[in-house]
């Protein structure tokens, strides 16, 4: 799978049923997203970027958070500094789609901790991010000292990207489910990852 930057703009647009006319603050916040080297393959010089099923989920997801009040740099921090985590878990949430359906786990949890940042300059990963199971959230209910998380439902997200590609980009909903079974990107065959 390889998008371009207008289809992968579509497919946030479509994801956060975002209208046209917020197209220029997305693209502001696609921009300040490239300048935190968010995905890493966004900064190709004069060349046309292309955005594999990693890119585009890594993109995916810093938005996600961006929606749920994490701020920019906090959420490129995140997406970058978690991403193997991440990435495992992406995959075992669409797996579990599949097999126990959308109720299913896993989770990502993050203590944005927004105001740590105040008064410094750069961008800090959030206070704590993990992947949580259904049991980790119910013991994290139990436990009256737990600070405050965001919780972010992982197959609930696959299935928005797998579906707004889908809606976007036909075939390449089909190239996003290959890269979540466990299948590789022609670029990471060939490996140049």
């Amino acid at each position: 799978m390889e998008l371009g930057y207008a289809t992968l703009v579509q497919l946030i647009q479509q994801m956060f049923d975002l209208p046209a006319e917020q197209r220029m603050a997305l693209d502001g916040r696609f921009k300040y997203f490239q300048r935190l080297h968010l995905p890493a393959q966004a900064n190709v010089g004069r060349q046309r970027a292309v955005y594999d099923g990693e890119a585009v989920l890594q993109t995916a997801l810093a938005f996600q958070l961006l929606d749920c009040g994490v701020r920019p740099a906090s959420a490129a921090a995140t997406v970058l500094h978690q991403w193997p985590a991440i990435a495992d878990a992406l995959r075992d949430a669409w797996a579990n789609q599949i097999r126990a359906g959308p109720r299913s786990g896993p989770f990502l949890g993050i203590a944005p901790r927004a105001l740590d940042g105040l008064g410094h300059r750069g961008a800090r990963p959030p206070g704590w991010c993990g992947v949580l199971t259904k049991a980790d959230l119910i013991a994290w209910c139990d436990d009256a000292t737990a600070e405050q998380i965001l919780i972010v439902h992982l197959p609930r997200f696959v299935a928005a990207v797998v579906n707004g590609l889908d809606r976007v980009s036909p075939g390449d909903g089909l190239a996003m489910r290959t890269w979540l079974a466990g299948g590789r990107s022609r670029a990471t065959r060939r490996g140049q990852r």
